[in-house]
């Protein structure tokens, strides 16, 4: 099952965000009725997060994977940027929890969606 994602700040390679949604094994679903054209969101793990350990961050329209990208504590910061023009529903997650270690996070950090014209 997936998890929930927590709003609020986190640390990430040594910065504070104040705007994040963060999980570290975490999905959630938005249905967007295609009236958005584009997503865009830095991604980063929390600094908390054990070394060592890493944590992939996808995106997903209709179903069907779109972006996938994993990282490791203290990997600098990426942004994510992704055509969803026409997209019904899009899923953001994170998927970290193969180790027993339930420390650390996937930060999805200030994530927005452009509104179609």
């Amino acid at each position: 099952m997936d998890g929930e994602y927590i709003k609020g700040g986190q640390q990430v390679d040594t910065r504070s965000y104040p705007t994040a949604l963060s999980g570290l094994c975490s999905k959630h679903t938005w249905q967007l009725d295609r009236r958005y054209t584009t997503l865009t969101s830095r991604v980063g793990v929390s600094d908390d997060t054990p070394s060592g350990h890493t944590i992939t961050f996808y995106v997903d329209v209709e179903g069907a994977r779109k972006k996938e990208l994993t990282m490791s504590p203290g990997d600098s910061v990426e942004t994510v940027s992704l055509d969803v023009s026409g997209a019904y529903r899009i899923s953001l997650g994170t998927d970290g929890c193969t180790y027993a270690d339930q420390r650390g996070r996937g930060v999805w950090i200030d994530p927005v969606l452009v509104k179609a014209r």
